[in-house]
């Protein structure tokens, strides 16, 4: 049971990323429902609107496309939204409805591009390197293997620490990253590749090799600014 969980940990990453942004929609759908309201006769249509476009949106979530694509599937969306709203309110105020559904839209795409950007930074470190897995591997051969990993937010500041046990002392070259081979602890090319993600969001790694009652500690600080 461990071993699968450990060898799906990204889809389950993913599963669960994708489920608290979906959340979001519908919250966003539910707030431009009670926005549209008041600008409406037949309140049906202040419903069936937002409701479309949650749907749409969280569609659009489980199919990749091209950035170019992905403009046009929006402006459609939009479109379609409009098209709801104007229809099923008896076709009045045309002008209104369109400004009120791309205000709406750009506000909506704002605070979702926000909310990924200040609550995700994990999810890019999880998605695109198994760092994970190379604790794993380094805990392998030691008598009494231990991992440990802690998320901490202070401040503006996101840290991640991770901490591992190894069998020996692995060789740290002059950037501060271990020298990979294929008989040592397992740590390797994958933390240069964290360390581009760390300094994208304003932050940086620290690696060091504690010597404690339990063993040698391999430990990771991963820090990310918002």
């Amino acid at each position: 049971m461990i071993d699968y969980l450990i060898e799906n940990f990204v889809s389950f990453a993913g599963i669960y990323a994708q489920i608290i942004i979906n959340l979001y929609l519908f919250g966003v759908a539910v707030l431009f429902a009670l926005w549209l309201k008041p600008f409406t006769r037949k309140h049906i249509s202040a419903y069936l609107a937002p409701f479309v476009y949650c749907v749409l949106m969280i569609g659009t979530g489980f199919v990749e496309t091209s950035r170019g694509i992905g403009r046009i599937i929006n402006l459609s969306i939009l479109v379609i939204t409009f098209l709801i709203l104007w229809l099923f309110d008896n076709r009045r105020n045309p002008i209104q409805k369109i400004f009120l559904c791309a205000i709406f839209r750009l506000i909506s795409w704002l605070s979702l591009e926000l909310f990924i950007e200040i609550g995700y930074f994990e999810t890019e470190l999880i998605n695109h390197f198994e760092w994970y897995k190379y604790s794993i591997e380094a805990t392998k051969n030691t008598t009494d293997p231990k991992i440990s990993i802690v998320s901490v937010v202070k401040a503006r500041f996101f840290i991640i620490c991770v901490k591992n046990t190894v069998s020996n002392k692995v060789s740290i070259n002059e950037e501060g990253i271990p020298e990979s081979t294929k008989t040592e602890t397992g740590h390797g090319y994958g933390l240069k590749n964290i360390r581009s993600i760390a300094r994208k969001y304003k932050g940086d790694i620290d690696i060091r090799q504690d010597e404690t009652d339990g063993g040698l500690l391999f430990v990771l600080n991963i820090m990310l600014m918002g």
